[in-house]
């Protein structure tokens, strides 16, 4: 076997695992969603975070290209201005629906910052895998298929990992919610070539829904 033939092989493993990675990260969260939902009760999540972190940035390292992370947080490209305005109206949507109404869930210095810190881990860590990683190993597939699948199974991911001990987590139309928020960050990051964006109005997001307090329970759906 000439080394032509051991570099095309080489690359389409490659590509192969980056197909299937999705699948996987959403498998070992699920798995990890329901051990730790068993161990750790209302820290459940901790847990499921540090598996599902790891996963990715793995991923991304075994996977990834050198100088990624130095293109994906390089300058806004594009229509800046545009997409700076639909980052920002997204990420305040779930203040009047979780944030505003819940508000005496505040009153730990310590889930404050906690809460703080998740926010900001958990939004660069899943837009660098979501949209950065995969949409740039994706590039010889049709945008409209990589774009929707990958947001189909980023969407199954919530449920199916933080469901397994949020109740909340488990509300369809939040479901749809997260669908929508995943293609406009993809089509945020392919138009402006930068995660700096997306990963702005991801945060946003996940404090304004109140992301750790819901994994907790401590925020109550009525029907659930």
């Amino acid at each position: 076997m000439n080394t032509s033939t051991l570099v095309a092989n080489h690359a389409a493993g490659r590509r192969w695992a980056v197909l299937v990675s999705p699948l996987m990260i959403t498998l070992t969260g699920a798995l990890a969603g329901r051990g730790f939902g068993a161990l750790l009760g209302q820290w459940a999540w901790v847990g499921v975070a540090l598996v599902y972190w790891g996963s990715l940035v793995l991923t991304i390292a075994l996977l990834g290209e050198k100088g990624a992370l130095a293109r994906w947080y390089g300058a806004v490209q594009g229509r800046r201005w545009l997409w700076l305005v639909v980052a920002l109206v997204i990420g305040v949507i779930p203040l009047p629906m979780l944030f505003f109404p819940h508000l005496q869930l505040l009153n730990s210095v310590g889930l404050i910052l906690v809460w703080l810190v998740f926010g900001a881990l958990n939004a660069n860590f899943e837009e660098a895998y979501w949209r950065g990683f995969l949409l740039d190993h994706t590039q010889g597939i049709p945008r409209p298929v990589t774009v929707i699948a990958s947001n189909l199974i980023f969407t199954a991911l919530h449920p199916l990992m933080w469901g397994a001990f949020s109740r909340p987590m488990m509300v369809h139309t939040f479901w749809g919610i997260v669908f929508i928020m995943g293609v406009v960050y993809s089509l945020m990051y392919l138009s402006t070539r930068s995660l700096r964006l997306p990963v702005l109005s991801h945060f946003l997001v996940d404090l304004g829904n109140m992301s750790i307090f819901v994994f907790m329970n401590l925020i109550v759906v009525p029907g659930l």
